[in-house]
């Protein structure tokens, strides 16, 4: 499976899509280390609820590999599909598009506000 099957088997909503966001953003950033969902939790500052869900759905998705301590850790071992569709995905969320951008940039021009 993809990570594009796995994030489509989540809810489609901006607070899931968020969550999902930073906890790859935590993996890619840890790979080949066996994290807990606690560990997660700290460092995303998602919910329990969230942490759970998206690593159940990673690790079905077979994004992330189970094992560790009972089972209950997880780790992102990627191959080079997997990092490269990793890669762009986080990209992609985190550069605006070219029209999103111009429309911000109008709205501050003519209701003030600094760019930072």
């Amino acid at each position: 499976m993809s990570l594009r099957k796995a994030l489509a088997a989540l809810p489609d909503d901006r607070a899931t899509i968020s969550a999902a966001r930073e906890v790859l953003r935590f993996f890619s950033t840890h790979p080949d280390e066996f994290v807990d969902e606690e560990r997660v939790v700290r460092a995303t500052r998602v919910t329990h609820t969230q942490a759970g869900l998206i690593l159940k759905v990673l690790a079905d998705a077979r994004v992330l590999d189970c094992g560790g301590s009972g089972g209950l850790d997880h780790r992102y071992a990627p191959d080079t599909l997997l990092a490269l569709e990793m890669k762009r995905y986080l990209q992609l969320g985190s550069t605006p598009s070219s029209n999103l951008q111009q429309s911000t940039d109008r709205f501050r021009s003519r209701y003030g506000g600094s760019r930072g």
